[in-house]
């Protein structure tokens, strides 16, 4: 899946640091009963900082596209704080949502959190490489798909053409 393509490059570099403890996919409770599913959690005891990560891939259409990103994740896992809190023993979260650009693209934001969470080069570049493989086999579908289409009407309207035109 799309996702953990992105996802699971980002867990193995925080599964490194001894400071951190990750969990992937977290089922929580939000407030207003809805089920969500936090992709990341990380629990940095060190620093007393408590983090919901949730990367997601958008095609870029404008600068202020990873603020717009980040406050949509915001609003989906601020009321799923309580229910964090409870499963966590923990009061206080920051919830971070990571754009990533359909094209490969990072906006600086997101470079600079993965930064400061010391998520390595190596990941960041497997992150970018599977992005545009996904993004590559997206558009190969939707060209193959399109292809047969136009295959299927050419071969439709010569049946018809041959039915009514050869009588």
């Amino acid at each position: 899946n799309r996702q953990n393509t992105v996802c699971s490059p980002i867990v193995n570099c925080l599964l490194h640091n001894t400071s951190y403890e990750v969990y992937q996919e977290v089922g929580c409770l939000s407030t207003d009963g809805l089920t969500r599913r936090a992709d990341i959690i990380v629990i940095d005891h060190q620093k007393d900082l408590d983090i919901v990560l949730d990367p997601t891939i958008h095609f870029k259409i404008n600068e202020q596209q990873p603020l717009e990103v980040c406050r949509e994740k915001q609003n989906v896992y601020e009321p799923c704080c309580d229910h964090l809190g409870k499963q966590y023993n923990i009061q206080t979260w920051k919830i971070i949502g990571l754009m990533f650009g359909a094209r490969g693209t990072i906006p600086r934001n997101t470079l600079e959190i993965l930064k400061n969470l010391k998520v390595s080069d190596k990941a960041i570049i497997a992150i970018v490489s599977s992005i545009l493989k996904s993004s590559l086999s997206i558009i190969t579908h939707h060209l193959y798909s399109l292809y047969f289409h136009i295959i299927s009407i050419i071969i439709f309207s010569f049946c018809l053409f041959k039915l009514f035109c050869m009588n």
